[in-house]
């Protein structure tokens, strides 16, 4: 495909699924992409058959057509498997064409830009041979307005991009490929995980009553009576009444009295038979309002319960998101907090080694000063003694008068 289309990434990343890329879309259309529809496993045999088969999902979203391709993703922080889904949001006027060569897109190459992504087409071929009868038993239903649950390992992608191709028209159409999710809000959900029989539980709803959507079918059964059975009753008994008389005709041994007789007897027979298959007409016609009235129902109740399930699937999602987002504010908070006690602690530290070096100079200065006031005090002590020499020399004491004369 030459142009570039509207690009979404939505994958697991800092411990969540989240948009990792969205470019040319608006907030609604990147919002509506954040799905949780198809679904997770561990199997490794299913993860590394994405890489030559992607799963799909087809689904209209706001005006346009999203066509998402799901291959394996980055392994979370606890080594589980992850998956990663690459979607392009194709207009409405683009989307037959995009149905048609949906193979050929899933298989190709994307390359991501400002712009958003260019997408290099693989041929076909490898996407595996067509099923013509698959195909139309899912068309039918689609038309039928039914919700298909069949096992992805019977249909290829060759298969995918005709039923989408041919269903494109119907206003509620969407599909999932190789989904591991049963309830997937979707009308052909193409399971990877075994169809489980009818009442059973499945890996996906296990532990909840199974919820009902539009009739869900796993293949399209014919009534055994139909509409046109009266009307073949009706032929066979009036051949049979045709062959009887042309045999009483033609036996010679038969009078006229008998044959007459036998005609009328014959003719009343074929009228009990004639009202009788009126009336069986008109109780299969009964039969069919009723079924068709019983569908109807069916549809609406499903149809409502649909949207609960969505509307609790959306309630679900936001508060993981507000609970991730509370995570990450607290997460955040708390770091901020341990930077705040680091720079504290690294400020008292400062103040304490600066309190050391002030007290050591303090000693040190205190030491001097006591050594200067010693020396301060011997050399006074040494003043005062040199006066009282030079006093005692320059004034000599007197002689006493009592001392004796030479």
């Amino acid at each position: 495909m030459n142009s570039t289309l509207p690009y979404h990434v939505f994958a697991h990343k800092d411990g969540r699924y989240q948009t990792v890329l969205a470019v040319g879309l608006s907030e609604g259309q990147a919002k509506s992409l954040e799905q949780f529809i198809f679904g997770q496993t561990n199997d490794p045999r299913y993860l590394s058959s994405l890489r030559d088969e992607p799963g799909v999902i087809w689904r209209p979203v706001e005006q346009a057509t999203a066509l998402t391709r799901v291959h394996q993703g980055a392994n979370d922080p606890h080594g589980r498997a992850t998956l990663r889904f690459e979607t392009v949001l194709i207009s409405a006027g683009s989307s037959p064409a995009g149905a048609q060569r949906l193979a050929e897109i899933v298989l190709g190459h994307w390359e991501a830009s400002e712009q958003g992504a260019s997408i290099t087409l693989k041929s076909a071929s490898a996407s595996g041979p067509l099923h013509p009868d698959k195909i139309s038993d899912v068309v039918l239903a689609v038309q039928r307005a039914e919700r298909v649950i069949q096992p992805a390992n019977s249909f290829s992608l060759r298969d995918v991009a005709k039923i989408v191709s041919t269903s494109i028209g119907h206003s509620e159409f969407s599909l999932c490929f190789k989904s591991l999710n049963r309830t997937a809000p979707v009308l052909v959900n193409l399971l990877s995980l075994e169809v489980p029989r009818a009442g059973a539980q499945s890996p996906a709803n296990s532990g909840r009553p199974r919820p009902l959507s539009k009739k869900e079918v796993v293949m399209p059964e014919k009534r055994v009576l139909s509409s046109q059975t009266p009307m073949a009753i009706a032929i066979y008994f009036a051949l049979t009444v045709q062959i009887l008389l042309f045999w009483r005709a033609t036996n010679p041994s038969t009078t006229a009295t008998d044959r007459d007789a036998m005609q009328g007897h014959l003719m009343t027979r074929f009228a009990k038979v004639d009202t009788a298959t009126t009336e069986l007409q008109t109780h299969l016609n009964q039969l069919d309002q009723a079924a068709s009235n019983i569908g109807s129902s069916i549809h609406d109740m499903n149809k409502s319960l649909m949207e609960k399930i969505n509307v609790i699937d959306e309630l679900a999602h936001r508060l993981k998101k507000d609970s991730e987002e509370f995570r990450k504010v607290t997460q955040d908070q708390l770091e901020q907090h341990g930077k705040d006690l680091g720079i504290l602690h690294r400020a008292l530290e400062d103040q304490r080694i600066k309190a050391e070096e002030a007290a050591s100079r303090f000693e040190r200065q205190l030491d001097v000063g006591v050594k200067l006031q010693k020396e301060s005090a011997a050399r006074i002590a040494e003043g005062v003694e040199e006066i009282k020499r030079r006093f005692n020399e320059a004034h000599p004491p007197p002689e006493s008068a009592n001392a004796p004369k030479e």
